[in-house]
């Protein structure tokens, strides 16, 4: 009890901006809003999941994680919109903290609290904080995994980066500075091969069922994946914008992210294991978004708490 009280009172302003994120996020669900077209599809996956093809409907380029959660609620008879608005509302809740963990860890509780309050006060993180899309989710298992590698255990490390894999395709991008770093420091001898295996083995578990079902269903393990890179080459081009949308909208949204600049300046001046880690899995998250046409503040939803840790 004595432990629980120290606890309360050492991270006491993080905790009043985590209830009243919460708060107004429960607020949020007496709202009306309609479900979105990527939120009915994953909600017609998830039926069509569990009844076997029955009803609802299929989309191949879709990874199967959200669809999964989401068609669960539906096979129980539960209202799945709400409660799948209710997990997206755990699920931010669950990046809010992991973004003041992950800066706590590698930085300071100053730091920390600044970042989960830029965080919280992000209106992309706040927007899509209970709509039923894989951003907020996959994030969720991209922090973790984070950090999970901060604190060197890999094999949990590599497992949820390919959930989160699993949740949105994009989210590769995580895993891949990783898996480089690893590299880096294996052949530096500051990590060990063993590492490097456990990380990457854990990383296929989650992937490996999917394949073999792609085997089954289109005779070709990658189709979902080449037709996910078809559709982001040819499609969505109402969503069109210029190459610096990003970088307008970030300053536009907090003009204080100006100041990640220079946090990446200091970090590369005394390189730190854990500080580059944060650096080049935000860079990778967040540089290839820029390089495609189809842009939407959405997609920087993983990016964000990297982001925001690095301004403050």
């Amino acid at each position: 009890m004595l432990n629980m009280r120290l606890l309360i009172k050492k991270h006491k302003i993080f905790l009043w901006i985590f209830l009243l994120f919460a708060v107004l996020k429960i607020f949020s669900l007496f709202v009306a809003h309609d479900v979105w077209w990527d939120s009915s599809v994953f909600l017609g996956m998830g039926k069509y999941i569990y009844s076997l093809g029955e009803t609802g409907l299929w989309e191949s380029s879709r990874p199967l994680i959200w669809p999964l959660i989401l068609g669960f609620f539906w096979k129980l008879n539960l209202d799945y919109v709400l409660f799948g608005k209710l997990l997206v509302i755990f699920f931010s809740l669950g990046v809010l903290i992991l973004t003041y963990l992950i800066a706590y860890e590698l930085f300071n509780e100053k730091i920390a609290v600044v970042a989960s309050l830029f965080l919280s006060l992000s209106s992309t993180f706040f927007l899509f904080g209970n709509v039923l899309h894989a951003e907020i989710p996959s994030a969720f298992f991209v922090l973790l995994g984070f950090y999970f590698f901060v604190k060197k255990s890999y094999r949990y490390s590599g497992l949820f980066l390919g959930i989160a894999f699993m949740t949105r395709f994009f989210q590769i991008l995580a895993f891949v500075p990783l898996f480089l770093l690893l590299i880096y420091w294996t052949m530096k001898k500051k990590e060990n091969v063993k590492s490097l295996i456990i990380f990457s083995i854990f990383f296929i578990i989650p992937i490996a069922p999917y394949l073999i079902l792609n085997h089954i269903l289109y005779n070709n393990i990658l189709y979902p994946f080449l037709l996910q890179s078809y559709m982001t080459k040819y499609t969505g081009w109402i969503f069109s914008q210029p190459f610096y949308f990003y970088f307008t909208e970030l300053v536009k949204e907090n003009i204080l992210v100006l100041f990640s600049v220079l946090a990446l300046i200091f970090i590369f001046k005394k390189p730190d294991f854990k500080k580059i880690s944060l650096v080049v899995t935000f860079l990778f998250i967040f540089v290839p978004y820029n390089l495609i046409a189809h842009k939407e503040m959405r997609f920087l939803i993983a990016a964000l708490p990297f982001l925001y840790i690095l301004t403050s």
